[in-house]
């Protein structure tokens, strides 16, 4: 989907029509009870493989969040054993970077990564189920196509612009977090970033009247992010963080 910096004249307009949308691209929040060969569990597995495939690629950021999208949706709508699930998630990552990135990888590369635990076949053919089972609907809201909007009208410098990238990565993993719209995490995370670096109106009346989001409304969000950002470096899944980790440690030093 195209930066809102690219066409600033159509920025209310954007917006609009993508607070009109989001709810519609949401997955089931309870799909995986309709799943008998894989769980929750394996799906953050599988995200966390993800996001270190997404960072070896160097792949845009709308690319890692539209790819868990597309996972979640063809999950709500298709049965899949544990022995596909990576393929899944390959497939997703494939057409998510081929819509958002301008030199996506090619399936051989994804075959190799994984190490051949799927062929070239394999991989097409799941390429073909999965557009058809989303009815080619891939231009979806994400939370990061809100992000850049609202973080300036929050006014975030680049340290909390960082730590609320990284509390939005930390729900990625969280099968929990997707009942949730785009706006409504993106807002939640700007909010409890506010929070905890103390400032005097954690959610002021601009963000509220720009987001249509109020404090109360987004204060359960918050509370399970705040869970999220505090059990995040006992997690066994330390993909995000090391991420994070790494990239603090790079703009500090440099």
């Amino acid at each position: 989907m195209p930066s809102v910096q690219d066409v600033g004249g159509y920025v209310n307009e954007i917006f609009a029509s993508l607070f009109d949308v989001e709810a519609s691209f949401l997955p089931c929040p309870n799909y995986m009870e309709s799943q008998r060969d894989v769980n929750g569990r394996m799906r953050a597995i599988l995200i966390d493989w993800l996001v270190e495939v997404h960072m070896k690629y160097k792949l845009r950021l709308e690319t890692l969040f539209l790819t868990v999208n597309l996972i979640d949706r063809f999950l709500t709508r298709s049965a899949v054993t544990r022995n596909r699930l990576q393929l899944v998630g390959a497939v997703a990552m494939f057409i998510a970077s081929k819509f958002e990135d301008i030199a996506s990888p090619e399936v051989a590369d994804f075959v190799y990564i994984a190490d051949s635990a799927f062929n070239r076949e394999d991989f097409l053919e799941m390429e073909c189920e999965m557009l058809s089972a989303l009815d080619y609907q891939i231009g979806v809201p994400t939370p990061v196509h809100f992000f850049d909007h609202m973080q300036r009208l929050n006014g975030c410098d680049r340290v909390q612009r960082q730590f609320v990238q990284y509390l939005l990565e930390l729900t990625l993993l969280d099968l929990r977090m997707i009942r949730y719209t785009s706006s409504l995490l993106c807002s939640a995370a700007l909010m409890l970033s506010n929070e905890l670096l103390g400032r005097i109106r954690a959610w002021p009346e601009l963000m509220v009247q720009q987001t249509g989001h109020t404090g109360p409304e987004l204060r359960l969000c918050c509370e399970e992010l705040r869970v999220l950002l505090n059990g995040a470096e006992a997690h066994s899944l330390q993909a995000v963080r090391k991420k994070f980790l790494l990239s603090f440690r790079w703009n500090f030093d440099s």
